[in-house]
């Protein structure tokens, strides 16, 4: 019998990263990501994480309205990201 913890799972989730904006106190990074899976049947927002050289760095929920996303990609807006990008990154 395998373990079910060590098997990857299709994934569902889509997304996209609308700018990257860079200054020299740090910058923006701004998109959005659905996962169907948890959108059903309300609004359930996503985690976003920034991995840096295989390192987890930050991470925000992407719950921010995105009512160009309704109705093609997602039933509800609340899918939107921005994470603020310390200058050390």
């Amino acid at each position: 019998m395998q373990n079910k913890r060590n098997q990857i799972q299709p994934s569902s989730v889509s997304g996209h990263l609308d700018s990257v904006d860079l200054a020299p106190s740090g910058g923006t990074l701004s998109g959005w990501v659905v996962d169907p899976a948890l959108s059903s049947p309300g609004p359930v927002s996503s985690n976003v994480t920034l991995i840096v050289d295989g390192v987890p760095v930050l991470r925000a929920l992407a719950s921010l309205p995105r009512p160009d996303l309704v109705p093609k990609i997602a039933a509800q807006p609340q899918h939107g990201f921005q994470i603020k990008l310390p200058r050390e990154l």
